[in-house]
């Protein structure tokens, strides 16, 4: 399981802090678990911990809070 690799530890950091997310709360840990195998593929260790920190601030968790509505927004206007 991708928690359990070396980098797991900044990873289960990094879903911690999507999970404090109000926006993410209802999200499955079966679901949570793959969507950090997907960071491991395309990010280092070191940019998830650069990522933790960024989450850690008011501003990263702002922004955890906005990314789906902002997604959602984007979506709508790449159908117009």
């Amino acid at each position: 399981d991708a928690l359990s690799l070396p980098a797991g530890k900044f990873v289960r950091q990094f879903v911690d802090h999507i999970v404090e997310a109000d926006a993410f709360r209802s999200a499955s840990a079966d679901l949570m678990a793959s969507n950090a195998q997907l960071y491991l593929q395309h990010l280092t260790s070191d940019e998830i911990a650069e990522l933790n920190n960024f989450y850690s601030t008011a501003t990263g968790k702002k922004m955890l809070n906005v990314i789906p509505m902002l997604m959602q927004q984007s979506l709508y206007l790449g159908q117009e």
